[in-house]
């Protein structure tokens, strides 16, 4: 059905490619089954009818290996374009990064220090008042402070190489655990 609306369209049942590798030249195709539908855009899912035109096979076969490398290397010119943008960053990103950096260098001991005398007092804080109260502490104390920082802050202390562990949902200090865990054993019959 298509064929015959393109023979109609185009006037005749000629190859449109017409490559160097085209096998029909100015002849028309005998039968237009043998001819193949070329979508011109390269997308095989875009059947819109000006985007369709009849092809003999070796143009059809050509034509969709130029487009591929044509797409691929325009996919490569725009991931260079990108990658030069993102490793140039403007004088104002670049303030913008160092004032951040900056923020948290000074916030964390701030907020190690917060969690250190906190924990001190009570022996024991509950994960969302170190984080909330956290952030808090570091926004009186420096004008910043969000509870995405304290979160972060409080998960490194919380790492391997930090001095605290979170046991049902409080922060101790990490000897605490241990003293815990002794305990524990101990009532244990």
């Amino acid at each position: 059905m298509t064929v015959d609306y393109l023979v109609k369209r185009d006037g005749n049942a000629r190859c449109q490619i017409r490559s160097e590798y085209c096998i029909m030249g100015e002849n028309e195709f005998k039968e237009p089954i043998h001819a193949t539908i070329d979508h011109k855009d390269g997308d095989k899912l875009n059947h819109r009818l000006k985007n369709l035109r009849l092809a003999c096979q070796p143009c059809n076969s050509h034509w969709q290996k130029f487009q591929w490398k044509r797409k691929q290397a325009a996919t490569y010119s725009h991931l260079r374009k990108k990658e030069r943008k993102v490793g140039v960053l403007s004088e104002t990103q670049k303030e913008k990064s160092s004032s951040e950096i900056k923020i948290n260098i000074d916030n964390y001991p701030i907020f190690c220090r917060w969690l250190k005398d906190s924990i001190e007092v009570s022996h024991k804080i509950s994960v969302k008042e170190a984080i909330s109260a956290g952030a808090k502490y570091m926004r009186k104390k420096t004008g910043h402070g969000s509870p995405q920082s304290a979160r972060n802050y409080l998960d490194m202390e919380t790492s391997s190489e930090g001095s605290y562990d979170i046991i049902e949902g409080y922060v101790l200090k990490r000897e605490m655990k241990q003293a815990k865990a002794q305990i524990v054993e101990a009532i244990k019959p």
